[in-house]
């Protein structure tokens, strides 16, 4: 019984080594994004929305072809517009794991003889590819018609979660990972836990029991003392199993990233310090510009 309980801790840990590789062998991520399974933020400057798309190619490019398309038509009837054009600037990256400020577009329409345009920003992707051809989704930030502006907002992507997930592992174990988007992770986790705490139920009733029939039949005391001994040693090895898992549980929580999410934050006014230097004084100069939208 030890053997069983030390072979199903080195599967379970083993599983969450196999995990994250496998996952990410056909997707841009390993974990699906936040802003594609759950609701939208909102905007804290009400002057654009964010959309998302959908396309499918038999190559990356014509898949995220086919989501500009469907901003094209989304634009088209949601605003009642025609697009007759549609302009890209260059795309810019911070890192892997808080981006912003990503590819601009412009798509120019007429309204009464006049030529307008309406800008736009891709903030992220997320693609899988599966039977020889590829699912995009791309998640925009679209001014509004009238007045609008992607950059009013500070928009970024982020696969932090501070210690919201910690919190939540405390609590029950697995629920700050299942938080974050690992539901997989999770759930091993939850279910080893659930598992360790039956084990050691099961072996502290058992080693009850024998040390009970050592006092009822002496007779077999030995044999008896023996099998108690043994539940023993699978309770406390369930009991380390449970504790370990469980450190884990914290650590993993607070320190691997989870899912990709959106980050909206309003852009307030930039604070700027120049070092000043004239005749009649030397010191340094603080300006404070306000953002009036």
């Amino acid at each position: 019984m030890n053997r069983m309980i030390v072979r199903g801790m080195a599967l379970l840990f083993a599983v969450f080594m196999a995990v994250a590789p496998v996952s990410a062998q056909k997707k841009s991520d390993p974990l699906k994004p936040k802003w594609l399974t759950q609701k939208l933020p909102k905007a804290k400057t009400p002057l654009y929305t964010l959309v998302r798309t959908i396309g499918d190619g038999h190559n990356l490019g014509e898949a995220r072809q086919n989501c500009m398309k469907d901003l094209t038509d989304f634009l088209e009837h949601n605003r009642g517009i025609t697009v007759s054009s549609t302009l890209s600037g260059q795309e810019t990256v911070r890192d892997n794991e808080e981006s912003s400020l990503q590819t601009q577009y412009s798509f120019e329409y007429k309204e009464d003889g006049r030529t307008f345009s309406i800008n736009s920003r891709k903030i992220d992707e997320y693609w899988t590819y599966k039977d020889g051809g590829y699912h995009c989704n791309v998640l925009y930030a679209v001014a509004d018609k009238d007045g609008g502006d992607t950059d009013c907002d500070d928009i970024s992507v982020t696969t932090r979660y501070g210690a919201r997930g910690l919190a939540r592992s405390l609590v029950v174990p697995g629920w700050g990972q299942m938080y974050k988007g690992s539901y997989l992770k999770g759930g091993l986790i939850l279910g080893g836990e659930a598992a360790f705490v039956a084990g050691i139920i099961a072996a502290e009733n058992l080693r009850a029991s024998y040390r009970k029939k050592m006092k009822e039949q002496p007779k077999h005391m030995k044999t008896y003392n023996t099998k108690a001994d043994n539940c023993e040693n699978v309770r406390n090895i369930c009991i380390g199993g449970a504790a370990a898992l469980y450190v884990y549980n914290l650590i993993d929580a607070i320190a691997a990233n989870g899912s990709k999410r959106i980050v909206i934050k309003k852009k307030n006014g930039n604070l700027s310090v120049m070092p000043v230097s004239s005749p009649f004084c030397n010191g340094v100069n603080m300006a404070y510009k306000f953002n009036s939208k």
